[in-house]
């Protein structure tokens, strides 16, 4: 998986309701003692990956959406679960200097782990992929005193990516000093406010959308449906010009961003994930990705004060790979 987390495996769900309404009966294959021992600061092992997304468990409708998700929750096998909180949802700041920071939603969605005894993996989105991951009566992911302002969002179009359709939602223009600024700041309290929790494993932080790299959900490569979108948000006599200054301003955006969670100093290992994205053809595919890949890593001393690394994080397994790993196949 990476170079933190390459012996930390995960278990994917399908699809994308709150683990604490899930009915965990029936499940055949539980078994063993939960792996909640630290190596090298965090806990390897299996994790549900976005164990709390709308549609995770249970489809709109109630219905249970994957079993394999359902049981995997009390699967002993497990050490815990990837947990997605949303930045809105714990930023209840005005955006003129007053407001709060909230953690009962966050504390909420640990809860079914944490009264396990297991560890959980907290994953701040600074916006949604897509409309159907938006938490039940909670609106957008990123706070209202940014998406309140229009001349810091835009919005891809509808279109189809990672094989389902997509509904086009405003998003934040991450880049904007504005944006990152507040959100930097929301995530230093993060991490205070966490990083000494026993039932905490680590920190993964979005740079785009979700807990990604990318800008957009169809915004990664030249020909998804709303790289074009994305582009024009920049200026440039040409596409092609557009295009570059695109790539530029994300690339200088991202790379500013490692740096400021390596900031942090947490004392709770921080994951960002490597992603392909280009704007054009003629760019290297793995320019992007190798590039974020070394301002993670790399020595980063800031007057004569070192900061740590970052892990660097994918995911791909699936919910067979619980088998597996029990089997030592993993």
């Amino acid at each position: 998986c990476s170079l933190l987390v390459s012996v930390l495996a995960v278990v994917h769900g399908a699809q994308l309701v709150d683990p604490s309404s899930a009915k965990w009966d029936g499940c055949s294959h539980v078994s063993g003692e939960y792996s909640t021992r630290r190596q090298n600061g965090f806990v390897p092992g299996l994790y549900v990956v976005t164990s709390n997304i709308p549609g995770a468990m249970r489809n709109r409708d109630g219905s249970l959406a994957d079993r394999k998700i359902v049981c995997a929750h009390q699967d002993y096998r497990t050490s815990g679960g990837s947990v997605v909180i949303p930045w809105a949802q714990f930023d209840k700041r005005d955006g003129n200097g007053g407001g709060f920071f909230d953690w009962d939603f966050v504390d909420s969605q640990m809860k079914p782990w944490v009264s396990r005894g297991q560890v959980v993996n907290l994953l701040v989105w600074p916006a949604v992929q897509k409309k159907e991951q938006l938490f039940p009566n909670s609106g957008s992911a990123t706070p209202d005193y940014i998406m309140g302002d229009l001349n810091m969002t835009y919005q891809c179009p509808d279109g189809s990516a990672q094989g389902g359709n997509s509904e086009g939602i405003p998003l934040p223009m991450f880049w904007k000093p504005d944006v990152y600024e507040k959100y930097a700041q929301a995530l230093q309290q993060f991490v205070r406010h966490y990083e000494d929790h026993p039932n905490v494993n680590v920190f993964r932080f979005g740079i785009g959308v979700g807990a990604e790299s990318y800008p957009g959900n169809g915004a990664t490569t030249p020909t998804n449906y709303c790289m074009d979108t994305f582009v024009n948000q920049f200026e440039g006599a040409t596409y092609e010009e557009r295009a570059m200054n695109a790539y530029n301003t994300w690339s200088e955006y991202a790379a500013g961003r490692v740096r400021a969670f390596r900031r942090f100093s947490s004392k709770k290992p921080i994951v960002v994930t490597i992603n392909d994205f280009y704007t054009l053809s003629s760019i290297s595919t793995v320019k992007f990705p190798n590039m974020v890949a070394t301002e993670a890593t790399k020595d980063y001393v800031v007057n004569g004060v070192q900061f740590p690394r970052l892990g660097l994080g994918v995911q791909g397994a699936t919910t067979g790979d619980v088998e597996k790993y029990d089997k030592g196949g993993i």
